[in-house]
């Protein structure tokens, strides 16, 4: 009886905590700082989904200004000023600094092959991802922690029979 419970509470945290960030990239970022070795699978899936309820926070936040500035596409203008309305956001101060000025995007109306009269649009930014891009680093993710988790058991084991 306590394997189905444990296996009902194991489905119910998963769908609690699912997320659309690579998990291998926040460990990845969290294990950044030097003190921390070892990050349970559960921790990074936390802290996943932490960061992306917090990221949806400040853009509903950020889309609410730009609309009572009749805009509907968020500058950095209204991310600056949630940060500096709402006490939630106040680490955030200073944040925005030192971020770069938006490029302008460039809008083509030829084709791939410069052909004239095509409606091709260009408007993907250099260094910007894909649909695609993101499908194949999901994919690619999942990979990266089971390999992650292994190194860490192996490197675990070694610390543990060398002392």
């Amino acid at each position: 009886m306590s394997s189905q419970a444990d296996s009902q509470e194991s489905s119910q945290f998963e769908e609690l905590v699912q997320t659309r960030l690579p998990l291998s990239k926040v460990k990845r970022i969290a294990k950044i700082d030097p003190s921390i070795h070892m990050i349970n699978a559960e921790a990074i899936k936390l802290m996943a989904k932490g960061t992306e309820t917090f990221v949806s926070l400040l853009a509903k936040a950020a889309f609410t200004q730009a609309v009572l500035d009749k805009r509907k596409t968020i500058q950095t203008k209204d991310i600056n000023s949630v940060i500096k309305q709402s006490p939630v956001f106040q680490l955030l101060q200073g944040a925005l600094e030192d971020w770069p000025e938006p490029e302008k995007v460039e809008k083509s109306r030829t084709t791939p092959e410069g052909e004239e009269g095509g409606d091709t649009v260009e408007d993907t930014v250099e260094g910007e991802e894909t649909a695609e891009d993101t499908e194949t680093e999901e994919n690619e993710t999942e990979e990266e922690i089971e390999e992650d988790e292994e190194e860490d058991e192996v490197s675990d084991q070694t610390s543990h029979t060398s002392r």
